[in-house]
């Protein structure tokens, strides 16, 4: 693999081990420009997202956004139910286990998709909507908030693919499987932290 792309991805860890984890500045400002900056402050979901957009690119071809449509659909079921006020358990250890499957997913690097597959980043996708929901109700404009958060997380599933299509057309099959080791890495980080 080229020394470039390795270092890239070294800074990239790197980043992602420090303590900001879980760190996600803002809350409480409720307005469009705020949702949308929120998903790019917290590393977990930033990670997930990118990564369910490269997996797709990989592996899903002509159905890439699948996956990308089931993630977005689920987590504004987990918005409305965080916002009902509805208590839904360990919220933060489904976010870190989403990060742990999606890494998981990457290393095997199989063609195509099962059912299961799909439905489980659905479910996952839950808790990240739903750790996003419950801030909402404090929010000045809850609705503008959510709207900004759903667009980036669009973008940030769209540039997944990106990368994954450029990986793909470059032939560097090594690097999803790298990315995959350590997005569970940082995964198995976060479940050592949050235990």
């Amino acid at each position: 693999m080229n020394k470039s792309i390795t270092r890239l991805l070294a800074i990239m860890f790197t980043f992602a081990v420090s303590g900001s984890a879980f760190a996600h500045p803002g809350h409480g400002i409720g307005n469009f420009f705020s949702g949308a900056s929120h998903p790019l402050s917290g590393w977990d979901h930033l990670t997930v997202m990118l990564a369910i957009g490269f997996w797709s690119a990989m592996v899903m071809q002509k159905r890439l956004w699948l996956p990308v449509t089931v993630f977005a659909g689920a987590m504004v079921l987990g918005l409305l139910l965080g916002m009902s006020g509805i208590a839904l358990a360990s919220a933060e250890l489904g976010i870190t286990a989403s990060v742990i499957f999606m890494g998981l997913l990457l290393m095997s690097a199989r063609q195509g998709a099962s059912i299961l597959t799909i439905a489980l980043i659905g479910f996952f996708a839950v808790f990240h909507g739903y750790a996003h929901g419950i801030e909402m109700p404090q929010m000045s404009e809850p609705l503008a908030y959510g709207t900004g958060m759903f667009c980036t997380t669009v973008l940030l599933h769209l540039a997944g693919i990106a990368l994954g299509r450029v990986s793909t057309h470059l032939r560097m099959d090594r690097l999803g499987r790298l990315l995959g080791a350590m997005i569970s890495g940082f995964g198995l980080w976060l479940l050592v932290g949050n235990i």
